[in-house]
C-alpha cells in the first residue's frame, strides 16, 4: 500500500509503507499490484478494504496485451473522514479464461496522528 499515487519506480526501490500515516501529509491511499505473465484478456480485479470491511475502493482492468510484467494500482483521495484508523486489506485477483491465476491478499495497519 502507499501513502498516495503509487510510483512504479519508487516501488522498484522500496516498496514499504510507513507504519503511521498523518492525515495532514496523506493524499490517498492506494493499493498496487504487479504480475508477471500477463495475458490478453485476462480480468484483473483489486479491492481495498475498511477496518469496517466495508469497500474502501474497488476497481477491474482487463488486461489489453500481453506483457511479461503488468502494474495496476488503485486508491482513493484521503478527504474528511473517508479514512480511519485500523487494518486495510488489499486483494487482488486474476482470472483467465475462466480460471482464477492469481490471487494475492495484503493486510495492512493504517493508524492516523
Amino acid at each position: 500500500m502507499a501513502p498516495g499515487a503509487a510510483d512504479y519506480g519508487q516501488i522498484k526501490k522500496d516498496a514499504g509503507t510507513p507504519d503511521k500515516l498523518r492525515r495532514a501529509e496523506l493524499k490517498a491511499l492506494s493499493f498496487w499490484m504487479v504480475y508477471f505473465g500477463a495475458a490478453l484478456g485476462d480480468r484483473i480485479s483489486i479491492e481495498v478494504t475498511d477496518p469496517q470491511g466495508k469497500s474502501f475502493v474497488r476497481q477491474e482492468f482487463v488486461q489489453g496485451k500481453n506483457r511479461a510484467r503488468q502494474f495496476f494500482f488503485i486508491g482513493k483521495q484521503a478527504v474528511g473522514e473517508t479514512l480511519i484508523s485500523g487494518i486495510y486489506t488489499g486483494k487482488a485477483t486474476v482470472v483467465r479464461e475462466g480460471a482464477t491465476v492469481l490471487r494475492s491478499e495484503m493486510v495492512k495497519s493504517v493508524t492516523l496522528e
